[in-house]
């Protein structure tokens, strides 16, 4: 089951980053239900959605943002 309201949006993905990337760096935080991927080809960058089955996995994802500004992807 899909519930919008534990899915967190991924901005800045680098171009080379993939759905099983973002699985894999996801799982930490919890069980994934579904992961979206959307190209942007005028900026070369990626955005994302990835929905989690748990509150505290989306809780946890959301606290992400701190860590991954440095790698200039931000949780929202």
């Amino acid at each position: 089951m899909c519930v919008l309201g534990l899915t967190v949006q991924v901005l800045n993905i680098p171009p080379m980053v993939t759905v099983s990337d973002l699985k894999l760096f996801f799982s930490y935080c919890g069980f994934t239900e579904n992961i979206w991927l959307q190209r942007n080809d005028k900026d070369r960058t990626q955005m994302g959605y990835v929905t989690f089955r748990q509150p505290y996995a989306f809780r946890t994802a959301l606290l992400l943002d701190v860590s991954l500004t440095m790698f200039m992807m931000m949780v929202r």
